[in-house]
C-alpha cells in the first residue's frame, strides 16, 4: 500500500510541476574563442561585444548558430547597438549573415554592416534556413562604444499552441523552447515572452513552489520505502 502512495504521489506533484520558465542562456562575447565555430547545442544564446571599461575590443570574428534540428530556423533580435560610425561601417561594424559564413547572403538590409548608436526598426532577423551567423569587425583602435547585444533563438512554425512544445510567440506563429519565457530576454517580435512584470512574477513562484513540491515528494517518497 505505501509504495502505491508513493507512485500516486509523485505522479500528482509531476504534474504540477509543469514546464520551467526562464532556463540557461548561453553567453558569448565577440571575440572570443569561439570565433570561426559553429555552436549547435543549445536553445537560445545571449551574444554581446567582449568590452572593458566601458569600450569594446578591436577584432575581426565570425560564430555561427545552427540549430540541430532542420526544420528549424533562427530568430535574432538585437537588444542595443553602440558601435562607433563610420561611413558605410567600414571601420567597424555588425554583421548578420543567412547561414554559417560570411560568403552566405548578408541579413543587413543596408548592404553592409551596422554601426551607430541608434537601431533601425524592425530590429530583428529571421533565417531562411536553420542556420545564422554573426560577425563582430572593430578595427577603430579608439572604440568609444560598448558595442552589441542580441538573442538568438532557434524556432519552428506552428498554427495553434497546441502544436508548440514550448512558449508561441502571440502575433505570430514562431514555437520556441519555453525556458524563452520570462528570462529578461524579448525573443518575440510582439514582446510576448515578456509580458508585465507581474505575469513573469507569477510565473516564477509557480514554478519554484511546483519544484518544492516535486523535490518534497521525493524525499518523503524515499522516507517511506525505507521503512516499507
Amino acid at each position: 500500500m505505501s509504495c502505491l502512495r508513493c507512485f500516486v504521489l509523485l505522479f500528482v506533484c509531476v504534474l504540477l510541476h509543469g514546464p520551467a520558465n526562464g532556463g540557461e542562456i548561453l553567453e558569448y562575447r565577440l571575440p572570443g574563442e569561439q570565433c570561426g565555430f559553429i555552436i549547435e547545442h543549445g536553445d537560445q544564446y545571449h551574444v554581446a561585444a567582449k568590452e572593458e571599461n566601458g569600450h569594446y575590443f578591436d577584432g575581426d570574428c565570425i560564430v555561427s548558430f545552427r540549430s540541430k534540428n532542420a526544420n528549424e530556423k533562427m530568430f535574432l533580435r538585437i537588444l542595443r547597438l553602440d558601435v562607433d560610425y563610420s561611413t558605410l561601417c567600414q571601420e567597424d561594424g555588425l554583421y548578420i549573415y543567412d547561414g554559417t559564413s560570411s560568403t552566405d547572403s548578408l541579413k543587413n538590409s543596408n548592404g553592409y554592416g551596422i554601426c551607430g548608436d541608434s537601431l533601425s526598426l524592425p530590429n530583428y532577423y529571421k533565417s531562411s534556413g536553420n542556420a545564422i551567423a554573426v560577425r563582430f569587425k572593430a578595427d577603430n583602435h579608439s572604440n568609444t562604444g560598448i558595442g552589441f547585444d542580441l538573442v538568438i533563438t532557434p524556432y519552428h512554425e506552428v498554427q495553434t499552441q497546441d502544436e508548440c512544445d514550448g512558449f508561441k510567440c502571440l502575433s505570430d506563429n514562431k514555437c520556441m523552447t519555453i525556458d524563452a519565457r520570462c528570462n529578461g530576454f524579448t525573443q518575440c517580435a510582439d514582446g510576448s515572452d515578456e509580458p508585465s512584470g507581474l505575469a513573469c512574477s507569477r510565473a516564477f513562484n509557480i514554478n519554484v513552489s511546483s519544484s518544492v513540491l516535486l523535490i518534497f515528494a521525493v524525499l518523503c517518497t524515499t522516507v517511506i520505502m525505507t521503512f516499507d
